[in-house]
């Protein structure tokens, strides 16, 4: 058989690159630059940091009412 006639399988382990395209890698990239947006504009309205503990609470949950 000659070598030139062989086909070439194009699943030899060969890398193929990126099988998304670069399209979906940017669109992701947007979006998480979109949720840090957020978080960081939703710390400068609130005025505290997204790492400072919640706030203690005045209502009782372990409260049962019957």
């Amino acid at each position: 058989m000659d070598k030139d006639n062989k086909r070439k399988d194009p699943f030899d382990g060969e890398y193929l690159g990126n099988i998304w395209g670069w399209k979906l890698s940017f669109i992701g990239l947007g979006v998480i630059l979109f949720f840090l947006f957020l978080a960081l504009f939703r710390q400068y309205q609130t005025g505290r940091s997204m790492f400072d503990p919640p706030p203690p609470s005045s209502v009782d949950t372990t409260l049962i009412k019957e």
